[in-house]
């Protein structure tokens, strides 16, 4: 299985032109650690289910992270956005 990656950015065509694939979600959440700077950590990365996308067929996650300065993660910030291909 593949997990393909667009971050968060402008419009669906530029994050289209910035898509990752990596083997796994450990894969992908290495990148982002070191994309940020170690601006957080592995325990900071949650993945959610959001939509199915017909204008690209994706079955969407989205990527959030809990900011630093909040202790739960009631106020996630998203980064960029998933699915999973075979």
């Amino acid at each position: 299985m593949k997990v393909l990656y667009r971050p968060q950015c402008g419009g669906l065509a530029e994050a289209m032109s910035k898509l990752k694939e990596f083997s796994s979600l450990k894969e992908l959440f290495d990148y982002l650690i070191k994309e940020y700077k170690g601006a957080f950590n592995y325990d900071s990365i949650f993945v959610y289910y959001y939509c199915y996308d017909n204008r690209i067929d994706w079955d969407t996650y989205v990527v959030c992270i809990s900011e630093k300065c909040h202790r739960s993660r009631l106020n996630p910030k998203g980064i960029g956005f998933l699915t999973f291909a075979e």
